[in-house]
């Protein structure tokens, strides 16, 4: 069985606490949209709440940014349990991956 995910993401950018703190939020959610209709055989996945928050910190003199991530998924239909499993234990590592990522750039 497969799965499907039709979602919209934005940048928030407060402009208001641009100037003072930098601070962003993306965030984002499963939508219904005709570019990416039902399909027999495929299960609709949805993402109930996404998003990240980034904000810049001073740390011993340095501005560093703290990242913080939610993720909110139903799945659907008939997933295994080994692999929710899986999920569940990886998924929060995806701001330490975002990290090392950005590190060895």
């Amino acid at each position: 069985m497969t799965h499907l995910f039709c979602c919209l993401h934005g940048l928030i950018a407060f402009i208001s606490c641009v100037q003072s703190s930098g601070k962003f939020i993306v965030a984002g959610r499963s939508i219904e949209h005709p570019r990416c209709p039902l399909k027999p055989n495929v299960v609709r996945a949805y993402v109930i709440a996404s998003g990240w928050q980034i904000e810049p910190l001073q740390q011993e003199g340095r501005t560093v940014s703290s990242v913080s991530y939610l993720v909110q998924v139903n799945l659907g239909g008939m997933v295994p349990v080994r692999l929710l499993n899986l999920i569940a234990k990886r998924q929060p590592l995806a701001v330490a991956y975002l990290r090392e990522y950005l590190t060895s750039s």
